[in-house]
């Protein structure tokens, strides 16, 4: 069979099963709505293909060259493009199901509205990759390069990042739930907006960076660095920042309930009225911090150091306060007796 034939076939909407056109060249071939099952296109010259709403199931495309090719709308299942090279092809609203993408060359690749379900992206290459509203489910990332590609509104669930390579990459309003990225250097990053819930972030470097309306409920952020981040109106619910830096971090309106905050630096930080409900900051530093009108209700701040900190209307309501160190806490607000008699009728019921 030769190229006009195998054209014509995926013209008249024939099924093509089982064939080996490994090395060959296809290259601006019109594959579009194609069907192939089980085919070996192994080391064949795609580039400028067009593959516009193809199924592939089961089909070999190692070392293949598909750069520039159009895969718009294809479906690949259990497909294998280890090593291939797909470097500026259109990819927008392709669906990739359990595809080995190992080592793959993706640079400057349009993955918009693009959905990855556990793929293989170890060692890929996905540099200025525009990820636009993707969604990455349960990938292998080890040495993924997303160096300069954008993430914005991506979704990318239970990604190990921790070796990855995020140099200019850019995350806004994205979606890193459970994701780790345990000891990377984001500093200076904008990630405005992101949802990182329960994710991995120990050791991390988020110092400078916007997180303006970020969530990190129950995010690990121990001995993290976010100082000088913007974070204004972030919530850090339920979150794990021990031994965490956030000096002179703005961190007006913040939501720190239920947070764990032992030995946590925020000296010199803007916390303006920013809640700790219930917070566990044993031990920290809020030392020239401008806390007015937070609100400390029923947090524990034992041992922790307040001394030249801005305290007018601040709420101290219940706190635990054993060794606390207050340098003036006269313009604070003190037990309010009628909300606690109210708490203890409610906690009775």
């Amino acid at each position: 069979m030769d190229r006009d034939e195998l054209v014509q076939l995926v013209k008249d909407g024939e099924v093509i099963e089982r064939l080996d056109w490994s090395d060959r060249d296809l290259s601006g071939a019109d594959l579009s709505g194609g069907i192939f099952e089980k085919v070996r296109l192994a080391g064949c010259n795609l580039t400028n293909a067009s593959l516009r709403e193809s199924v592939l199931n089961g089909c070999q495309l190692d070392r293949a060259n598909l750069a520039g090719a159009n895969l718009h709308l294809a479906t690949l299942v259990d497909v294998n493009l280890s090593g291939a090279s797909l470097r500026a092809a259109n990819l927008t609203a392709t669906k990739l199901t359990n595809c080995d993408l190992t080592g793959a060359d993706l640079r400057e690749a349009e993955l918009v509205i693009a959905v990855l379900h556990e793929p293989d992206l170890s060692y890929a290459k996905l540099c200025d990759a525009n990820l636009d509203r993707t969604s990455i489910i349960d990938a292998k990332c080890t040495g993924v390069d997303l160096s300069g590609a954008n993430l914005q509104q991506t979704v990318l669930m239970k990604a190990d990042l921790r070796t990855a390579k995020l140099s200019g990459t850019r995350i806004h309003n994205a979606v890193l739930l459970e994701t780790d990225l345990s000891g990377q250097d984001l500093s200076g990053m904008d990630l405005t907006l992101s949802q990182l819930v329960a994710a991995k972030l120990w050791d991390c470097d988020l110092s400078r960076c916007v997180l303006a309306k970020c969530n990190f409920k129950d995010a690990d952020l121990r001995r993290a660095n976010l100082s000088e981040a913007q974070a204004d109106n972030a919530l850090f619910i339920g979150a794990h920042l021990e031994g965490a830096i956030l000096t002179g971090a703005s961190l007006r309106q913040t939501l720190f309930v239920e947070a764990k905050l032992a030995e946590t630096d925020l000296s010199g930080a803007d916390l303006q009225m920013a809640i700790f409900h219930r917070a566990q900051a044993i031990d920290s530093r809020f030392s020239d911090a401008d806390l007015t009108y937070a609100d400390f209700s029923h947090a524990d701040l034992s041992g922790s150091d307040f001394s030249g900190a801005t305290l007018f209307r601040t709420k101290l309501h219940q706190i635990t306060e054993q060794g606390t160190i207050f340098t003036n806490r006269t313009a604070a607000l003190g037990n309010d007796e009628l909300l606690a008699e109210a708490e203890r009728w409610d906690a009775g019921h």
